[in-house]
């Protein structure tokens, strides 16, 4: 879901109002409205794939948990019906072939929040991204193993060997970890917050 607000609010401007969302993965694009001249643009990153686990005979091996996409926040000065701004929102992780979170981004001034790592058996936690360019940046938290962790910035554990692991928390959540023979879960697709400043 892509969604303006308040376009068109012309000179009825309100500190902190939400003009824009965007949390579908892809490019992004926000015409600011008449009477605004200066936004706060947040953005989350997307979240890392939990890891698969190994349950038989010989071992039980929970799997890891995806890392939590990173954060950024930026002041930026707009002119009301002219300034563009635009970016990409970053992708959800997926379990099938572990991939890693998207970045999320505003090309101009150049921000980005990185997705989160997947999560794996052998090689561990999924790492939180890294966020750059904001006035504030601040990285997505580590996947945890089995249930260490909860929901938001990085996947849990789904908590026993046959149930699926839970898709990562809005925005930008690591995927749960399987434990044993569940299949993990998704992480979390990005998203860009833009508001009155």
């Amino acid at each position: 879901m892509t969604h303006s607000l308040l376009a068109g609010i012309g000179s009825s401007v309100v500190s902190g109002a939400v003009l824009y969302t965007a949390n579908t993965a892809g490019p992004w694009t926000f015409a600011v409205p008449n009477g605004v001249s200066s936004v706060t643009v947040k953005g989350w990153g997307g979240g890392g794939a939990g890891g698969f686990g190994v349950f038989n005979k010989e071992e039980d091996n929970p799997g890891y948990g995806g890392g939590g996409g990173a954060f950024f926040q930026k002041a930026v000065t707009v002119t009301g019906g002219t300034t563009v701004l635009a970016g990409t929102v970053g992708t959800a992780g997926s379990p099938s072939g572990g991939t890693a979170g998207g970045a999320t981004t505003l090309t101009s001034p150049a921000c980005s929040a990185g997705g989160g790592a997947a999560g794996t058996l052998s090689v561990g936690a999924g790492a939180g991204g890294t966020a750059t360019g904001g006035d504030t940046d601040t990285s997505g938290r580590n996947g945890g193993l089995t249930d260490q962790w909860d929901g938001g910035g990085a996947g849990n554990g789904s908590g026993d060997q046959t149930t699926p692991g839970g898709t990562g928390t809005a925005p930008g959540g690591g995927g749960a970890a399987a434990n044993g023979l569940g299949a993990p879960g998704s992480g979390a697709t990005g998203q860009i917050i833009i508001t009155v400043t």
